[in-house]
Order: structure tokens, then C-alpha cells, then sequence
């Protein structure tokens, strides 16, 4: 299951872009970069959003229209909703729950994760989500999608064949952390897959 030249490219696109944005957050100050992570992961397990970055402003979207937008500045997050003259600003993570419970009487799209059935790996990962399991793979479709999210949101390009029970590792330790710009179907099978059953049920990943 490898790629080819085309999506090799894209791939070390991604690639670019996860590394320049890693390199942006370095840069922040520590309480914007840490609102922003918030905001970004609060986001991410509220709502079922498509996300598009520019490299400054992180836009979400409910079936291809804009519903929040997210500008990140060197002091402050100017968060913008629906009206483009009305805007709130957060600097710090505090801030960030307030407008969340604004956002969330807004009626965006909710994320909804299965609570029940639940089959988690020896690790805490929750196999019957991610692209990485084997089972859910083995079509060439999967696995590419799976190449491309994981170099866009970890910023490593992985043509490894499926595994036996799914990445025990994960690269970053919050939501929030991975790159902007994916698509929430995405979010749903990269991220979540291992986050979510550790968070959620407080699994042990060593």
C-alpha cells in the first residue's frame, strides 16, 4: 500500500505545513498559545467541523459554510461568529470556556462519540474509529486517507502497513495539538481514535 508521486507530494505538503505551524507555536507567547490549543480542542470535541488554516486565521465549517472564525495575533484570538462585525477576544484559557458556552447555544453541528460497546486496545485507543486498524484499511481508500491526515496533523508521513491493533503511541497528548486544517471526518480518525478512550475513560496508554 504505497504512494504514488502525486500523493507523495501532497503528502510532503502537509508535511511542510504541520512543521511551519509547530514552528508558529513556538513563537507564541505561552497564555495565547495555550488558549489557542484550548480553543482549538474544545472545538474539535463540541462540534463536527471542517477546518481550513491560512497560516494566521483557522476557519470552521458546517457543511461548507463558515460558522466560526479563529484569527491567532501575537497578544490575543479574535474569534468571530456569524456576524463579521461581532467578534470576542481571548488570551487566555479561562476565556476560552466562556466563548465555547457561547458557541454552543449557536447550534453548530455536535460531535457525537459512542459511550457504549466500546472496544479499546491494550493501549486505550479505540480501534472500531481508526483508519490506522487493520480492519478498517484494508480498502486502499482508508489507508491514503489515513497517510495524508496523519502527515498533515503530526507532521510524519507513515506508509507503514496497517497494524495488528493500532497505534499504542500517540504523538501528542490533547486534540488540540494537531495541525489545523483538517476535515472533521478526519478529526473523527485520527485523533480521536486514541485520545478520546483515554481522556474519556481515564485508560492507562503505557
Amino acid at each position: 500500500m504505497g504512494l504514488n508521486q502525486e500523493q507523495l507530494d501532497k503528502a510532503n505538503e502537509f508535511k511542510k505545513q504541520a512543521e511551519a505551524y509547530e514552528h508558529l507555536m513556538k513563537e507564541m507567547p505561552e497564555n495565547v498559545s495555550s488558549a489557542w490549543y484550548r480553543f482549538v480542542g474544545q472545538m474539535r470535541e463540541c462540534f463536527y467541523m471542517d477546518e481550513q488554516w491560512d497560516g494566521e486565521q483557522m476557519t470552521f465549517l458546517s457543511k461548507g459554510k463558515v460558522s466560526v472564525k479563529a484569527l491567532l495575533q501575537a497578544d490575543k484570538i479574535t474569534v468571530i461568529v456569524d456576524d463579521e462585525h461581532a467578534s470576542t477576544v481571548i488570551s487566555t484559557p479561562v476565556a476560552v470556556d466562556e466563548i465555547i458556552q457561547t458557541l454552543i447555544t449557536k447550534q453548530l453541528p455536535e460531535r457525537i462519540m459512542p459511550t457504549e460497546n466500546v472496544q479499546l486496545s491494550s493501549g486505550g485507543g479505540f480501534c472500531a474509529l481508526c483508519w490506522y486498524n487493520r480492519e478498517n484499511s484494508e480498502k486502499q481508500d482508508n489507508f491514503i486517507d489515513f497517510v495524508m491526515g496523519f502527515a498533515l496533523c503530526y507532521g510524519h508521513i507513515c506508509e507503514s502497513a496497517p497494524c495488528e491493533s493500532n497505534h499504542n503511541n500517540c504523538l501528542i497528548d490533547d486534540i488540540g495539538h494537531g495541525t489545523p486544517g483538517m476535515t472533521a471526518e478526519q478529526v473523527t480518525h485520527i485523533l480521536f481514535p486514541y485520545w478520546w478512550a483515554k481522556s474519556k475513560f481515564n485508560v492507562a496508554a503505557e
